[in-house]
């Protein structure tokens, strides 16, 4: 996953940095590859080592930038609702959800997270009925 430079997000007191990357499994036939995209978003509390990679992988109907006619950081559901994870609201959404299922910023380790298990929520937060 390239470099980017991350973004701050602002939450009371405590700021986190966080960016959005693009990755594929390594494969040696390139037709195969557009099947092991990967959106991740990259979030860590600033000062701690610790980083979260929230991970939309394609598949099961579910989709994630290709590189043609959708901007990075779209991801969209099986079912056809779409989130930017450009967007700091929907960072926060997922930031959210990780704390509280347990994810500790201050851990110094990576902890991977299924995006699409905490999409049906952060959806729901960020694009409120």
């Amino acid at each position: 996953m390239p470099h980017r430079k991350p973004r701050r997000l602002g939450i009371a007191t405590d700021y986190y940095r966080w960016h959005v990357g693009h990755a594929h499994e390594p494969l040696e036939d390139a037709l195969e590859r557009d099947k092991t995209c990967r959106e991740i978003l990259v979030i860590r509390r600033e000062g701690c080592q610790g980083r979260l990679h929230v991970t939309f992988a394609v598949g099961n109907g579910n989709l994630v930038r290709d590189g043609w006619l959708v901007h990075a950081g779209a991801v969209r559901h099986a079912d056809g609702r779409g989130l930017n994870l450009n967007q700091p609201g929907v960072v926060r959404a997922f930031l959210d959800q990780a704390i509280a299922t347990g994810w500790d910023p201050f851990a110094n380790r990576t902890t991977e997270l299924d995006g699409w298990a905490l999409f049906d929520t952060a959806h729901a937060v960020v694009r409120p009925a």
